[in-house]
């Protein structure tokens, strides 16, 4: 992300908690976007594939694109434990719950709506932290690689 997208903020300013994005033009393209149930904060181009997807949700499953809330989408910030910024720094991963209900990080199960999910997600490429191997994270959803690198060849950036 910081090689494409450059810091959202000075790397000597970033810590485990959220702190705003100061890049001016990461800045500018932070976009507040409805998305049915709850609105989020966002990298314009990441909030445009999001909403694709769960517009679809809405039209093939109106009761799970109900159901859904977030914990946050931008908050610039270090992964915790790590010195390694977050994709929510660049407004490019989102947490989602299901009826109210927040998977905590590092739990060996998941929810069955974001299980019902993650195909019209994964669809647009946007990848699950349930795959993750060291620390699961089944509420977190991010811009894959794949999809960044296909707004850098389209000079979307």
């Amino acid at each position: 992300m910081e090689h494409i997208l450059g810091w959202p903020r000075p790397a000597s300013q970033m810590t485990p908690d959220c702190e705003p994005v100061t890049d001016a033009h990461l800045k500018s393209r932070m976009k507040t976007i409805d998305f049915g149930p709850f609105n989020a904060t966002c990298y314009d181009l990441f909030g445009k594939v999001l909403k694709r997807a769960l517009d679809k949700v809405g039209v093939e499953n109106p009761g799970l694109l109900a159901a859904l809330s977030t914990e946050g989408a931008l908050c610039c910030r270090f992964i915790r434990g790590s010195h390694v910024p977050s994709n929510h720094s660049w407004g490019c991963a989102i947490d989602l719950k299901v009826s109210g209900v927040l998977v905590p990080l590092g739990a060996d199960w998941t929810l069955k709506g974001l299980m019902d999910l993650y195909p019209y997600l994964h669809a647009e490429k946007i990848y699950s932290g349930m795959g993750y191997k060291h620390r699961k994270d089944s509420m977190h959803f991010e811009a894959s690689e794949e999809l960044i690198l296909g707004w850098k060849a389209a000079n979307l950036l």
